[in-house]
């Protein structure tokens, strides 16, 4: 899978698969961590599901769908080809004869550099994708649009960073160990 092409279609489109799950956890996930006790929290996931559907809509589970796209999209068009980029420069800088002879320590230094500045730089999205979603029948944000505008209203540029070292610190390991993983396998398998 060298191709560049070849990889950031393949990134848009598991993006897309993973999304249509994910989203919906994503926004009871993060409904349920800012409620804050009182009338009207959650109980737990399905009466989240439950509560959110019946006074918000079937839809409200899938609110940031499309921003998803646009977070995880170029997360995984930037991670992929930057990965397998990392790979070949540790092939030069090690002496190994391929990729495929490189030495795990590469390939998890190549995997988590390239997770971690994907996710750095997708991170003013997701920050946007995460103030929508959580918003509740009271909106007050229209849209993205209108998100970025009053986050950049308020809190400057470095609103949009907010929360990247933790998202970094999120990201690049679960994508290290998944990925070093698979190529380890793939290996061992002489796939």
């Amino acid at each position: 899978m060298d191709n560049p092409v070849t990889q950031f279609a393949g990134g848009v489109l598991a993006t897309l698969v993973q999304s249509s799950v994910m989203v919906p956890v994503e926004v009871i996930r993060q409904r349920q961590m800012i409620q804050t006790g009182g009338e009207g929290t959650y109980t737990g996931s399905v009466h989240a599901v439950k509560t959110i559907v019946a006074h918000e809509g079937f839809g409200a589970l899938y609110r940031g769908f499309l921003l998803a796209q646009l977070v995880w999209g170029p997360y995984n068009a930037v991670y992929l080809p930057l990965w397998e980029a990392n790979k070949r420069l540790c092939v030069r800088l090690s002496g190994a004869e391929s990729v495929e002879k490189l030495g795990v320590q590469y390939e998890l230094g190549s995997a988590f550099v390239s997770s971690a500045f994907a996710a750095g730089l997708t991170n003013p999205m997701d920050v946007i994708k995460t103030r929508l979603q959580v918003q509740g029948k009271k909106k007050q944000y229209s849209g993205a649009l209108d998100a970025a505008k009053k986050i950049y209203a308020h809190e400057g540029y470095r609103g949009f960073t907010s929360g990247i070292t933790s998202r970094m610190l999120w990201v690049a390991p679960s994508a290290t160990i998944m990925f070093t993983t698979y190529d380890q396998l793939m290996k061992r398998l002489n796939v």
